[in-house]
């Protein structure tokens, strides 16, 4: 239990300077930037730039990162939630990951023609 406090505390500090970072450079150029990751697609989320979605608790973003971190039984539904939303607010991510399917796909089909 003193380790998943640990965890906890190091999380929302980071996920407090993220977010502090996010603030800081609110201009028009940061908000058109592409998210690194899901962490930034939710720290987006809360600060609510140019929607009007419902904002997330900062308690929700760390509880939810650190069960990706930490297995557990809600862990694969949050991660396809957290994997879904994270795709859908950044077409540049879903587009890679499609060209990285195609690719996979193609070379599959070709190492399985092959040993035919």
């Amino acid at each position: 239990m003193q380790a998943k406090e640990r965890i906890f505390k190091l999380v929302k500090k980071i996920v407090e300077q993220r977010k502090l970072g996010l603030e800081k450079s609110e201009d028009q150029e940061h908000q058109n930037t592409i998210p690194n990751d899901a962490v930034d697609v939710l720290l987006r989320d809360i600060s609510g730039e140019q929607n009007d979605k419902q904002s997330l608790s900062l308690d929700f973003i760390i509880s939810h990162i650190i069960e990706l971190m930490i297995p557990g039984e809600e862990t694969v539904p949050m991660s396809m939630t957290l994997a879904v939303k994270f795709l859908s607010d950044c077409p540049v991510a879903l587009e890679l990951l499609t060209v990285y399917i195609y690719i996979y796909i193609c070379i599959f089909i070709c190492i399985q023609s092959s040993t035919l």
